[in-house]
């Protein structure tokens, strides 16, 4: 069942950029399976295996969890960092890699929004322990902002349970809710990287106008208090412009760090007694940067490759390549994509934007893809609702029970956390992937990391359902269908106009269990359409998927409805139940003196007598002709219509609340014979 507090409603539209929608469970490529790991989290972000077997667990709110093994039910508390983390919306720890060397070296690292300013004491808007942290208005999460930081931390690991928390770095001065830090990981030389995002505003374009006081982060030129303005604004989203500024204190927001996993200090180190300006430029290898969520080393390599969230259009996955003279600049918020000089700031004639223009040295990303546009044409994901690049990894072959086919050795894997999908990138002739052969690999139930576990398979958490899942690839092949069931309404429902039907249902697998209710979809069904023309609509569901309650129609004339529930299990494979639900009715007659007369109850016509039944309570519209031949009296006989027994209009509604009778009356007119047109 997928947990949905505040702080999970928060991140779903802000690192999504939108709203998000369920999953159906993966469809992938044959002998391909997604299922459940580990379940029962509380919006888990990240995941990390020991090669002792242990799974340690990231939840968003601060907790580390720690199972014995995939197979263990009842995890422990690692960590306990509540009080730290700032939790809420797109903030949290996020972050989380062991250190290549463990257990010999017992070090977990985190990456996490810090709940105070830089260099404060936390917690400053939440409440020791708590597990979800609010922004009060004023200030208000997306008017003033709530200013925290960032933090990079080494936890040391004793047994089953952090024994101490050594601060590395805490920098990246956030005053949104949206692009918080992001992703750990370890290079081939033992160097960490770590990325962040701007710490800016998404509901608008910020450069740094606002605060409670102005410009709390205390960007350039005006400094904390100070009213910003184009041309001369560094604030906001420029902040991930701070590496070209050199006349000013130099942040960390919009950047990928390299440092020293023991220390936090740059590689190579700089002379003790420099400032923090100078530690920050040496840490960075890559700025320019929005949302940088998610990154990744290539295998035997120290080339750094960044899943960055887009704004307006673009998607994009960046190369940073080691050893550089300077680290490339992406070009954010100046130029998105390859290419794109988003509107909204470019039009502003910012100064540091009009700089990079003229110079031309913006680093074009190694992928992008379109918001709205499919990856691959033979995919299946759902591009209509935005778009968030939330997982990357490579795939490093693997000799365990769950492996990958050899293909797949050297390919870059990315994950959408809004369209739902996982997509491959195969290595080329030269080991890098290649971009022109990007194809979909599968349906996802909202990745928003992917690892490759110790077995071979990828694994990925599935932050609304509270799970981890694994995906996993054996030649037995997986054919089994769901078997889903309607628990309510019973059988022999009837319906009434506009009652409240509640619904609800589940479904099991032989492989997989019990299916959570991301693998349910209801829809409702009109069947006197024709069974083979009518139209399919879904109907809203409850957070956990499981059921919920729609109104019946008002439609006087309707009939029976069908209510359907479909199921897809990891491998797929659908099945659908349904039930018939009948209409409560009542009879109305419409009669008149006048046999034969046309009449009308919506849109199914008759001559009286009329009967025909209708829903209860709908509001059904009653009519008859102004003028109509009267049937038996000849072409010159007329029938008028004068007056209905309820004393309504020649049109009008009535409710159908009990059988009824209305008795249409009519004068009857005989025209004159046309006389001969002129000679």
């Amino acid at each position: 069942m997928r947990r949905a507090g505040l702080a999970t409603v928060g991140w779903l539209i802000l690192l999504a950029g939108g709203l998000w929608h369920a999953a159906s469970a993966a469809a992938l490529p044959p002998n391909f399976s997604d299922r459940v790991a580990i379940s029962g989290l509380n919006t888990p972000t990240a995941l990390a295996f020991a090669p002792d077997g242990r799974v340690f667990v990231a939840e968003k709110n601060g907790l580390i969890k720690l199972y014995s093994s995939l197979g263990d039910p009842t995890p422990s508390v690692f960590a306990d960092l509540r009080t730290e983390t700032y939790n809420a919306a797109n903030r949290g720890l996020l972050g989380m890699t062991l250190d290549p060397d463990f257990p010999s070296r017992p070090y977990v690292y985190v990456s996490y929004a810090y709940d105070a300013p830089i260099g404060g004491i936390a917690p400053k808007w939440g409440t020791p322990g708590k597990t979800e942290d609010p922004c009060p208005t004023p200030p208000g999460p997306s008017d003033d902002g709530c200013v925290v930081s960032g933090r990079l931390s080494r936890l040391t690991a004793t047994g089953g349970t952090m024994s101490a928390e050594k601060v590395l770095v805490n920098d990246w001065c956030q005053q949104y809710w949206g692009h918080s830090i992001g992703d750990l990981a370890f290079g081939a030389d033992g160097s960490l990287y770590m990325s962040a995002g701007d710490g800016a505003s998404y509901t608008f374009t910020d450069y740094g106008q606002r605060g409670s006081p102005l410009n709390p982060c205390g960007d350039p030129p005006a400094g904390v208090g100070g009213v910003m303005s184009p041309p001369t604004a560094e604030g906001g989203s420029l902040r991930s412009q701070d590496y070209r500024t050199t006349g000013d204190p130099m942040g960390l927001d919009g950047t990928v760090i390299r440092v020293d996993p023991d220390t936090g200090r740059p590689i190579p180190d700089l002379p003790a007694g420099s400032g923090q300006s100078a530690l920050n430029r040496a840490r960075t290898v890559a700025y320019g940067l929005r949302n940088p969520f998610r990154i990744a080393v290539r295998p035997g390599t120290d080339e750094v490759w960044v899943g960055d969230v887009g704004w307006s259009k673009w998607e994009e996955i960046d190369r940073v390549e080691p050893g550089a003279a300077q680290p490339p600049n992406f070009g954010w918020p100046c130029i998105e994509g390859a290419s794109l000089r988003p509107r909204q700031f470019s039009s502003l004639e910012l100064n540091i934007c009009n700089d990079l223009y003229a110079d031309g040295t913006a680093a074009a990303p190694y992928f992008s893809y379109e918001h709205g546009q499919r990856i691959d044409p033979g995919e299946r994901c759902d591009e209509a609702n935005g778009s968030s690049l939330s997982g990357i990894t490579f795939y490093r072959g693997n000799a365990g029970a769950s492996a990958f086919p050899s293909a797949y050795d050297g390919s870059l894997f990315f994950a959408d956390f809004v369209r739902n999908c996982i997509w491959e990138m195969p290595a080329g002739g030269d080991g890098l992937p290649d971009p022109g052969r990007v194809r979909i690999f599968g349906t996802a139930a909202g990745p928003v990391d992917l690892e490759q576990g110790p077995d071979g398979a990828l694994y990925y958490p599935a932050i609304v359902d509270g799970q981890i899942r694994r995906i996993s690839y054996s030649t037995d092949k997986v054919d089994v269908p769901p078997k889903p069931q309607i628990d309510a309404p019973a059988a022999g429902t009837h319906f009434t106009a506009r009652s409240t039907i509640g619904f609800s249902g589940s479904a099991s697998d032989s492989e997989d269990g019990p299916l959570p209710g991301s693998s349910l979809s209801w829809t409702l069904v009109p069947t006197d359409c024709g069974e083979e023309l009518c139209t399919e609509f879904p109907i809203d569901v409850d957070p956990d998927g499981m059921g919920g309650e729609f109104r019946a129609p008002a439609d006087a004339t309707v009939g029976d409805l069908r209510l359907k529930l479909t199921a897809i299990d990891s491998a797929g494979q659908t099945a659908t139940v349904s039930r018939k639900l009948r209409p409560r009715q009542v009879t109305v007659l419409l009669d008149s003196k006048r046999v034969g007369a046309r009449v009308a109850v919506d849109d199914v016509r008759g001559r009286v007598p009329f009967e025909l039944g209708v829903l209860k309570g709908s509001d059904m519209l009653i009519s008859t002709p102004l003028r109509q031949n009267a049937k038996g009296r000849g072409k010159r006989a007329k029938l008028v219509w004068k007056r209905w027994s309820d004393g309504g209009g020649r049109i009008h509604y009535v409710t159908a609340r009990r059988d009824r009778t209305f008795v249409a009356h009519y004068k009857l007119k005989r025209t004159k014979k046309a006389g001969k047109r002129g000679r």
